[in-house]
């Protein structure tokens, strides 16, 4: 007999795609059953081709509301409702429209109304959240350990690997997380350097906060703007790209997904957690002084450890000045010597 599951994802783009492995994977393991993806509509250019899924695609809320309304009088209702990760009051309005026999949420914030959940565990990697939660509906179900969209990346250019242009992307519409303009000129000085001849292309979204402030400035010698308003836009581009390298951001997922060897630089996050276990062709830069702490500064406007990684990696990082950090910005504690010091890591992380 058929059984028919709603898996939700409802969050940014790079946790999208880490949990959608988990999705992806219990189909494979499933395929005589029928599986749901609840998903943001932006993503359909990436996901919608994958197999096995079959996805309902909402814009805004009130269209998310009408599409669960649909579903709950015209389907029957699902063997289980499964929120991989997704977050606020939109959960509970899920939880009251979708008829399930099952009720998962990925922790314990509303036993009530998903009175499933994972029991503790510890997190090693960010798909550890969707992956704990899909093993109550089954327990042997792999964990997802590297980040792929096949149907993505069968249709990359047939000579990008040797001979597409390199893509740099320097924000992440997150103030902590973006490059300043020296950063982003170490940068692309290096690349250029590493992938001679290339075309370098800074690959930058408009909208994005913090995207003016490099419009503004003097391009970097020997890179071009790229840019893109949507995902749309944006896959035509990754489909030429040889190489990645940028910010802790989603568009470091898709790059990856698409098997782009990439280069990441972190700064605030943790690079464990963002780079899955078995993801090839990465290699993850941050400094040393950090080591695998988090910090919780979101306000930071000047992110010191990232442009720091940057100047370090490309050869030219002197001792920054600290004035400008948030006052609990964890370099102030350090010796000013280990900022001068990068920690490199190539994956997969177990042959290390």
């Amino acid at each position: 007999m058929t059984r028919r599951f709603l898996f939700v994802l409802r969050t940014k783009l790079g946790d999208t795609l880490i949990h959608f492995q988990t999705v992806q994977a219990f189909a494979a393991r499933h395929p005589a059953d029928e599986v749901l993806l609840l998903i943001r509509r932006d993503y359909a250019p990436l996901l919608e081709s994958s197999p096995g899924v079959r996805f309902v695609f909402f814009g805004n809320r009130a269209e998310m509301v009408a599409k669960l309304l649909w579903l709950r009088i015209a389907a029957k209702p699902f063997d289980a409702l499964a929120v991989l990760t997704g977050y606020g009051p939109a959960m509970l309005q899920i939880a009251q429209l979708v008829r399930a026999q099952r009720r998962l949420f990925f922790d314990a914030r509303f036993p009530d109304a998903f009175p499933e959940y994972p029991p503790a565990y510890a997190e090693t990697s960010l798909v550890d959240r969707s992956w704990q939660t899909a093993r109550l509906l089954d327990p042997d179900l792999p964990k997802p350990l590297r980040l792929a969209l096949p149907a993505l990346a069968t249709r990359r250019a047939p000579r990008a690997a040797d001979q597409g242009p390199v893509g740099v992307v320097p924000l992440a519409n997150e103030l902590r997380k973006n490059m300043d303009a020296a950063a982003l000129a170490a940068l692309v000085e290096r690349v250029r350097v590493l992938h001679p001849g290339r075309p370098v292309w800074i690959l930058l979204n408009p909208s994005d906060r913090g995207a003016n402030s490099v419009l503004r400035a003097p391009l970097p010698a020997g890179a071009e703007v790229k840019t893109f308003r949507n995902f749309t836009d944006l896959v035509p581009l990754y489909r030429e790209l040889g190489a990645w390298y940028g910010t802790d951001t989603g568009l470091y997922h898709l790059a990856v997904a698409l098997g782009i060897p990439a280069n990441v630089f972190f700064g605030p996050t943790q690079p464990r957690l963002i780079v899955m276990p078995d993801q090839p062709g990465v290699i993850a830069v941050r400094l040393a002084a950090l080591g695998d702490a988090h910090c919780d500064e979101k306000a930071c406007m000047r992110p010191v450890c990232l442009h720091q990684c940057v100047a370090v990696w490309r050869g030219v990082g002197v001792t920054p000045r600290l004035d400008e950090t948030p006052a609990a910005c964890p370099l102030r504690a350090v010796p000013p010597e280990t900022l001068l010091v990068d920690n490199l890591h190539e994956n997969p992380r177990h042959q290390a």
